[in-house]
């Protein structure tokens, strides 16, 4: 079992994690799960997240082990203070978290084929096995991003479930996910940690408003042409509470890797976003980085890695908060 930010002590207590029995020699079985593996013969224990997810392998910026992250979260869980006229820890504003009761347009399940593009496969929608790298993303991000046991974290495009799941462990955040394709939300539902919702469609009325302390996205808006990423990314920034803070990653993926996209450029982000300060009075500040240099410690090793298509140039990421 995972070490876990939710754990009470750095060694002991119960570890609350989804766990699936696997006869694979890599944690994984054609799609049989249980829950109770001590009582088939032939199958072991496994977590649902990757098995061979391992920073110090990928040149990830931040490569502590999950048990030093745990404890990190924990220590911010249980000795961290807020000193003001009402003392005490702040208690996040709680909210209702309902999926949409209709069948939205957009919706596919467009793997459904594809055995190497499953999450019960270990390849997740990415089609290879890059995990170590998803990872590394998702640790960098919650590190940039300064989550804090408690917060809430949307995630528009979750896929599996893997980053909520990786943040959650470790940084003891509360995740809700959005995902389009039908066969990975039921398995995030059953096997992810988090709340996950199948919906394909663009108008996020749905989701309250100024509900979440951070807001994420990787690799799924370029999917979409520049007024619908426009429309898309103004809905999300009004989903951040003031002072929440947001990233969106994976854009304009490389030519190299021969992935059809639309491009959403630096301009294209401050064309779309100006309005709605100026109109929706919503101010925010945005930061734009390479995702090679806000992911890997070494510029000269991208290449040969499995995965490492997810840092060429020209991809990059956005830092946005909302200031009010």
């Amino acid at each position: 079992m995972l070490p876990s930010c939710q754990q009470t002590d750095s060694f002991g207590g119960v570890e609350v994690f989804r766990v699936a029995c696997s006869r694979a020699a890599d944690g994984y079985t054609e799609g049989s799960w249980a829950r109770n593996c001590s009582q088939e013969p032939g199958f072991k224990s496994t977590t649902l997240l990757p098995s061979r997810a391992q920073l110090s392998k990928v040149g990830c910026i931040s490569e502590a082990d999950d048990r030093t992250l745990a404890l990190r979260c924990r220590s911010r869980r249980f000795d961290s203070f807020l000193l003001s006229p009402s003392a005490g820890l702040k208690e996040e504003n709680a909210f209702q978290w309902r999926c949409p009761a209709y069948a939205s347009v957009g919706v596919w399940n467009k793997y459904s084929f594809l055995a190497n593009r499953s999450c019960a496969s270990g390849f997740g929608s990415w089609g290879m096995r890059i995990e170590s790298q998803l990872k590394c993303v998702a640790v960098q991000v919650a590190e940039t991003l300064q989550l804090r046991p408690g917060q809430s974290v949307l995630d528009w495009g979750s896929g599996c479930g893997w980053a909520l799941t990786w943040m959650s462990t470790l940084y003891g955040i509360r995740g809700f996910g959005i995902e389009a394709t039908a066969q990975n939300v039921a398995w995030a539902n059953r096997f992810s940690q988090g709340k996950y919702c199948l919906y394909g469609d663009f108008d996020l009325g749905w989701v309250p408003d100024a509900s979440f302390d951070a807001v994420i996205s990787y690799w799924a808006l370029y999917h979409h042409n520049v007024s619908t990423q426009c429309h898309l990314i103004r809905q999300l920034v009004r989903k951040l509470r003031p002072g929440g803070r947001a990233w969106f990653g994976g854009n304009v993926p490389s030519s190299a890797i021969n992935i059809g996209n639309e491009p959403f450029r630096r301009r294209d982000w401050k064309r779309c976003l100006i309005s709605l300060a100026q109109v929706g009075g919503i101010p925010v500040s945005l930061d734009f980085m390479a995702d090679a240099a806000l992911f890997r410690r070494n510029l000269f090793e991208i290449g040969p890695k499995p995965g490492d298509y997810l840092y060429f140039h020209p991809t990059y990421s956005v830092l946005l908060r909302r200031m009010s």
